[in-house]
């Protein structure tokens, strides 16, 4: 009866540190890989938007300036002239540069409300972890 005893106590003792230490080690461990992920994920969106409308933006002002010296190289000269001479040119350039404000101004709301939703999963996770460090 004595080795059945102590085989049941180990037994006991190894289900007890399972329980209480090594599951809550691995779901710790995940909900950090998790929050991690959220955290890099967002950073590497906010990098690839403002990246691409950068890109974007230097693009279209290399085809306004590619308009600009295929016109005055040319035989549509005449046309650019009268174009240049009436501000239609410099109007397209404006409006383009405006609309592209008012595009990036309403991307940014939207970002900012993705930005939101993302802080408070982040939010969400933390407190998880702080239940789960929290318990005995």
């Amino acid at each position: 009866m004595g080795i059945a005893n102590l085989v049941g106590i180990i037994i006991t003792f190894i289900a007890s540190f399972w329980k209480k230490i090594l599951s809550k080690t691995v779901i710790v461990s995940f909900q950090f890989f998790f929050t991690s992920s959220l955290i890099t994920f967002a950073v590497a969106f906010y990098f690839v938007v403002i990246t691409t409308l950068v890109f974007i933006y230097n693009k279209i002002n290399d085809i306004f300036d590619l308009i600009q010296n295929s016109f005055s190289n040319s035989a549509l000269q005449c046309f650019y002239n009268v174009l240049h001479c009436s501000g239609i040119d410099v109007v397209f350039s404006t409006f383009f540069h405006e609309l592209y404000a008012m595009f990036m101004t309403v991307l940014l709301f939207k970002l900012y409300f993705f930005t939101r939703h993302i802080m408070k999963m982040i939010s969400d996770e933390m407190f998880k972890l702080g239940v789960l460090l929290g318990l005995n």
